[in-house]
C-alpha cells in the first residue's frame, strides 16, 4: 500500500460585498488573491463559502447585492458552499466534497476572524485536516467597540487563541509560502 499523499485547498470564507463596503479588508484581500495565483499556479482547489444571512438588517442579508461573492474570487473558486452557521462543515454537500476530492490539509483565510475564521479552523482540525491558519489572510468588519472590549485586536486575539492551541498552524502569508 502507497503512502497517501497530501492534497490541499484553500478555503475562503464568505468574500461578500457587504464585508467590503462596511469595512476596510484591502491588505487582506490583496493577501487572498496572491495566494488565489500561487493556488492556481499548483493546480490546487480554491474553495469559497458564502454565508445565507435572512436577516434584513444584515449587511450580507441573502436578498441583496451585498451578499454576492467578490467577483475576481467567484471566478477563482472551482466551488463555491452555500452555509447559513458559521462551519462550512455543517453543508453536507461540502463535507461529502472534501472526501470525495481526498483532500487532506485546508489553508484558511477569508471573513470574519471571529465567526467563519475561528469555527472553520477548529471543527477543520477536528475533523483531521491539517489546517493552515493564514493571519494576514483573514479579517473582520468588528471591532473593540462591537464588542464593547477597549483596546481589543479581534484578528491578533483570535490568531493568539488558535496558535496557543497547538493543533492549528497560525501564519502570515510570508510564512506560509516559504
Amino acid at each position: 500500500m502507497g503512502a497517501m499523499c497530501m492534497r490541499k485547498a484553500l478555503l475562503i470564507l464568505d468574500a461578500q460585498k457587504g464585508f467590503f463596503k462596511h469595512a476596510d479588508l484591502d491588505k487582506e484581500y490583496k493577501i487572498i488573491k496572491k495566494m488565489i495565483e500561487i493556488f492556481k499556479e499548483n493546480k490546487d482547489l480554491i474553495l469559497g463559502t458564502k454565508h445565507i444571512d435572512k436577516n434584513p438588517d444584515s449587511i450580507i442579508y441573502s436578498n441583496s447585492e451585498n451578499s454576492k461573492l467578490d467577483n475576481h474570487i467567484l471566478k477563482a473558486c472551482d466551488r463555491v458552499f452555500e452555509k447559513t452557521v458559521p462551519s462550512v462543515f455543517s453543508n453536507t454537500n461540502f463535507t461529502n466534497f472534501l472526501e470525495d476530492e481526498s483532500l487532506t490539509d485546508l489553508i484558511i483565510c477569508g471573513f470574519n476572524t471571529e465567526y467563519c475564521g475561528l469555527f472553520n479552523a477548529i471543527v477543520s482540525n477536528d475533523r483531521g485536516f491539517k489546517t493552515t491558519y493564514i493571519e494576514d489572510a483573514i479579517g473582520t468588519v468588528n471591532n473593540d467597540e462591537t464588542y464593547e472590549m477597549p483596546g481589543l485586536d479581534i484578528n491578533d486575539f483570535v490568531s493568539t487563541v488558535l496558535h496557543w492551541s497547538g493543533v492549528i498552524d497560525v501564519v502570515n502569508f510570508e510564512e506560509f509560502i516559504k
